[in-house]
């Protein structure tokens, strides 16, 4: 809806002053947009550096008519990140260097409750060690409007009170969490429903701690599509690259099972 009305302001023939970017492939994939590091070309774990010659050009021009950029998932977005987006909005647009974002209309969105960036400092963190982190607040503090969302959508309605009165308290956390929130969620236990409320389940999201956890879950399920599974190696292209950990390789698995009926989601653009 956001967009919709930021691109009805756009005058006529005009391009789409709007960019829509999220710290995840995940999370770009439901806002129809881009990762921020694809979209901005800010490196996953590698020294950040200005842009020259033609990848500068080419964010420059990704980013001619653009008024707005959302970012979705704000609670993920670390203070050095967002010193990164500051840094590099700037140089894109020269003429406005000195202004925070490079002049860019800059909207974060997210609930700080939810998910933090794995191993930085979240946005309203404090306690700052290095200069990307003291550059991060400062380019944070530069945003002073802030809009709150008072409507539940998702669990609306009075069948979903109970629900809605739970996953609050889970949000706000220790000393919210009542016994009668943990006895809605035990009322929900596998062991506790019949087999046909359990099947009605039986394509639905999971969520898992661990890489090893998803890993058995996803053999699991090849196993009970009942179709032959293709296991495709890797090509590498020397025997340190096959040494290499998954999680340096955006994931990017050695040997990759797939079958006829598997489910498939691209997470990032590589």
């Amino acid at each position: 809806m956001m967009s919709a009305r930021l691109q009805a302001m756009a005058p006529d023939n005009a391009p789409n002053p709007i960019q829509r970017c999220a710290p995840t492939g995940a999370a770009a994939f439901n806002i129809r947009g881009s990762t921020i590091h694809t979209f901005l070309s800010i490196p996953v774990g590698g020294k950040f550096a200005l842009l020259q010659g033609q990848p500068l050009t080419t964010l420059q021009n990704k980013l001619d008519g653009v008024m707005y950029i959302i970012v979705d998932e704000k609670s993920m977005v670390s203070l050095k990140l967002l010193y990164q987006i500051d840094s590099r909005l700037r140089q894109a647009c020269p003429r406005r260097k000195d202004q925070p974002f490079g002049g860019f209309s800059l909207l974060l969105f997210g609930d700080f409750f939810q998910l933090t960036p794995v191993g930085q400092k979240p946005l309203f963190h404090t306690k700052l060690k290095s200069e990307d982190e003291v550059n991060g607040q400062q380019s944070y503090y530069s945003i002073d409007q802030t809009t709150t969302l008072q409507t539940i959508v998702r669990q609306a309605g009075t069948k979903q009170a109970a629900f809605r009165d739970c996953l609050q308290a889970l949000r706000l956390g220790q000393g919210h969490v009542e016994i009668q929130h943990w006895e809605l969620l035990a009322s929900r236990i596998v062991s506790v429903l019949s087999d046909d409320k359990v099947r009605k389940f039986q394509h639905a999201t999971r969520l898992y701690f661990t890489r090893k956890d998803v890993e058995r879950i996803n053999n699991y399920s090849l196993r009970d599509i009942s179709h032959a599974v293709l296991a495709i190696h890797a090509l590498h292209d020397s025997p340190a690259s096959a040494d290499t950990d998954e999680k340096d390789v955006q994931n990017l698995q050695a040997i990759l099972k797939v079958s006829v009926g598997s489910r498939v989601m691209l997470i990032a653009n590589l």
